[in-house]
């Protein structure tokens, strides 16, 4: 997986030229597929996949987590989640990181993550997602949900009590059943 820099658009001149920065390298060579990247700051959460053959080809995606170092250089910290789903599950694992918050999403299953000084520990995760994409921002992480003709997104922030909680769903599109791929969220602040 390859990080470049863009330069400002206000000051090129001619065409966008993308320049190498750092390598990111799979832990383990035989995770090929690259599934999703997030960075923030100093750290990095990347996704890649492999087929298991004797498994009927289930897919085995796993993501790792990266520091930079004073010198540039990003240095694998550990493995955060491993998932094995079925040969059919051929969605690609997605990440979100922001402060200190990250998530992992892999179809129906998902992970939150919180950083406590260089500690990045798991905590429970009430987050209902059909897995396509994840965004975490200002304390607010937001989801794709819904199945097939569903368009529907949900928000979890923090309660009173520590724990994340759904603040928000929105109302499916029920408009027709064209699409059966769930899009994409954002968000910004809270």
């Amino acid at each position: 997986m390859l990080l470049a820099s863009l330069p400002s658009l206000a000051a090129a001149a001619g065409p966008l030229v993308l320049e190498e920065k750092a390598k990111i390298n799979v832990p383990d060579a035989s995770y090929v597929i690259s599934q999703s990247v997030a960075i923030d700051g100093d750290w990095l959460i990347a996704a890649w996949a492999k087929q298991l053959p004797e498994q009927n080809y289930a897919l085995d995606t796993a993501a790792w987590l990266y520091r930079r170092q004073s010198n540039g250089n990003w240095q694998l910290v550990r493995r955060l989640v491993q998932h094995v789903g079925a040969p059919s599950s051929l969605q690609p694992m997605v990440v979100a990181l922001q402060g200190s918050v990250a998530v992992v999403l892999k179809d129906h299953t998902s992970w939150i993550f919180e950083r406590s000084g260089e500690s990045w520990n798991p905590v429970t995760s009430p987050i209902q997602s059909n897995g396509y994409d994840v965004e975490v921002n200002g304390g607010t992480i937001v989801v794709t949900a819904g199945d097939q003709c569903e368009s529907i997104s949900n928000s979890y922030r923090k309660g009173s009590g520590g724990a994340w909680q759904l603040v928000r769903s929105t109302e499916p599109d029920l408009g027709g059943c064209e699409r059966t791929i769930n899009g994409d969220v954002d968000v910004s602040g809270s």
